[in-house]
């Protein structure tokens, strides 16, 4: 997969499920959503974010390229706003 941004391999908030809540349509409004932790394991990201309306969510994303799982990982910080962790590069 040749993936120019973290988005291309994310895809878009509005797709995630929240597995935090039985929410099945996706995450609250992530606009100005802030990532807040970000774990690994084995093959999974968890990435853990605050909403502008303070809920906490919380995505699992399972990407098999160990290379590519590591650059996304390389590329999210805590504290960033989930947009602009979408638009970095990879």
């Amino acid at each position: 997969m040749n993936a120019a941004m973290v988005q291309d391999v994310l895809g878009e908030p509005a797709s995630w499920a929240n597995v935090i809540s039985d929410q099945l349509s996706g995450l609250p409004e992530m606009r100005e959503a802030t990532i807040e932790d970000i774990f690994v394991a084995r093959n999974k990201i968890t990435l853990y974010a605050r909403a502008a309306d303070g809920t906490q969510t919380a995505a699992v994303f399972e990407i098999d390229n160990q290379d590519l799982r590591h650059k996304v990982v390389m590329a999210i910080r805590p504290g960033v706003p989930v947009l602009a962790a979408l638009h970095t590069p990879i």
